[in-house]
């Protein structure tokens, strides 16, 4: 048969495929597996991308403590793969922490992969991306498993839109068990071999930011049982870590999943840093530092300024936790403005302009929470109760927040407060029935009372008190009428 291209002149083919009879001929064009692979993955969420400009990271005299706790698992010479969950509540430093810590293994040559979710960036939020991004980069600076994927992906590119459990079968577990993988790496010294005569390190750290900012939760816990049964699976040593908020569906998927109980897991909670305050006051100082030396209004601002007291202050509204400190500094730096007259606001003695938002950034964040929240009506009377008892050290008052004797006093059935509390665990302490309930953030009673910044979430203290009242006076003649 006559060539259909006999005829041209200064033909050029890019791409495509074409049939002569029963033999197929491919022509290599500008997609390769690794190209194919690329346009599929999420790279705004890797962890120097352009999207995630300034991230927020750990001052180098904070978390000190803590960082070397989790470089000290990633370095561990355990040859089997493991799996860190690093979590707190919401806004107590976790992204800083895992970015600080990636650049770290960056630096030494450890960092194999990230991805830090966002809930406000369409491509980072999308629970599909993850295996995709995740194996590029390991395709990348791995390249005893490049042939393996980048082959995977060329024999059949609709593996990109099966399952993510699938996905992760294919491009993860098969790539890095398979016997090809085994043999360059015995020849090149990685991994396994390599440890064996103590040379250079190889990267081994897989980051996973923010997994509660996925769309969805039932994807979230999904995603955690793939990735517990890779872990469980792979021969190599990789280091996961993982960072989210104690969502009830996260920490209920970490606590029954059989694959995960299967796998080396280290918890570490934020709760119990014991350095918390510590730190925030030291960020506090150091940041007040440098307004007094770079702010273009440094020669109206007093030194000492601010006083210690008020540092204390404001540290100690923060709760432990990073957001409410990186917050007020934000607008207290501003270089439009003098930093003394907004600490002012900040610390109640001035009203705010108009139109001026100083927790903006605290304020967007407990409204996504209570917006995760179904029966808001129910919710905020007990927020009320957990308002007006805040800060009382005396046991009595300490018992009217427990779960049992908040729905005694607001007449509900018995394990309905922690049903209803359910979704604020990330701004919440719930331990148990008979347990105090104990707020995480000292600024959630200064959002939740002030209605230009939570709107109808507002609590009215008022009528919170009447209700309050009226709770324990149907409570006494119950136990009345019961003696």
């Amino acid at each position: 048969m006559q060539s259909i291209f006999s005829n041209a002149q200064n033909l050029q083919i890019n791409g495509g495929q074409f049939t002569n009879s029963s033999r197929k001929v491919e022509i290599s064009g500008l997609h390769n597996g690794l190209d194919i692979l690329r346009q599929r993955s999420a790279l705004e969420a890797v962890l120097d991308s352009k999207e995630r400009f300034d991230p927020p990271k750990c001052d180098p005299d904070t978390r000190i403590a803590i960082i070397a706790q989790v470089m000290a698992w990633i370095r561990d010479e355990d040859p089997v793969a493991t799996m860190m969950w690093l979590h707190g509540p919401a806004g107590a430093g976790k992204s800083a922490l895992a970015q600080s810590i990636a650049e770290l293994c960056q630096a030494e040559g450890l960092l194999a992969a990230s991805f830090f979710f966002s809930r406000t960036a369409a491509n980072r939020s999308d629970g599909r991306a993850l295996i995709p991004t995740i194996v590029y980069q390991l395709a990348l600076c791995l390249p005893i498993a490049t042939t393996l994927i980048k082959q995977c992906v060329e024999k059949d590119p609709s593996i990109l839109e099966r399952s993510n459990e699938t996905q992760a079968e294919k491009l993860l577990v098969e790539p890095f068990n398979s016997w090809l993988t085994f043999i360059l790496s015995w020849i090149s010294g990685t991994f396994i071999f390599r440890y064996t005569f103590r040379s250079q390190p190889q990267p081994r750290l897989i980051v996973i930011d923010g997994l509660d900012e996925c769309h969805d939760p039932e994807v979230q816990c999904d995603l955690l049982r793939i990735i517990g049964g890779v872990i469980q699976r792979f021969q190599f040593p990789f280091r996961v870590l993982i960072t989210s908020r104690p969502e009830s569906h996260i920490v209920h998927t970490f606590e029954h999943l059989a694959v995960l109980k299967s796998v080396k897991l280290t918890r570490l909670d934020l709760r119990d840093d014991v350095n918390a305050h510590r730190d925030i006051l030291i960020f506090l100082q150091k940041e007040f530092y440098k307004m007094r030396n770079t702010h273009p209004l440094r020669r109206f601002i007093p030194n000492p300024w601010p006083h210690p007291d008020t540092v204390m202050e404001l540290a100690r509204r923060s709760s432990g936790q990073f957001i409410y400190a990186s917050t007020i500094i934000k607008y207290i730096q501003s270089p439009k403005h003098r930093p003394t007259d907004r600490l002012q606001v900040i610390l109640g003695l001035s009203p705010p302009p108009v139109n001026d938002s100083p927790f903006a950034q605290l304020d967007a964040l407990y409204t996504h929470v209570f917006a995760c929240v179904e029966d808001k009506l129910s919710v905020l009377p007990i927020f009320g109760i957990l308002i007006i008892t805040r800060g009382e050290g005396d046991g009595l008052v300490k018992e009217l927040t427990t779960p049992t004797r908040i729905e005694e006093v607001l007449s509900l059935q018995p394990g309905d407060v922690e049903l209803l509390l359910d979704d604020l665990l990330s701004i919440i302490s719930l331990d148990g029935p008979n347990e105090p309930i104990q707020l995480l953030h000292a600024s959630i009673a200064d959002y939740l009372l002030n209605p230009l910044r939570s709107g109808q979430l507002c609590i009215d203290i008022g009528m919170t008190h009447e209700m309050l009242a009226r709770g324990y006076l149907n409570l006494l003649s119950h136990l009345k009428r019961t003696y």
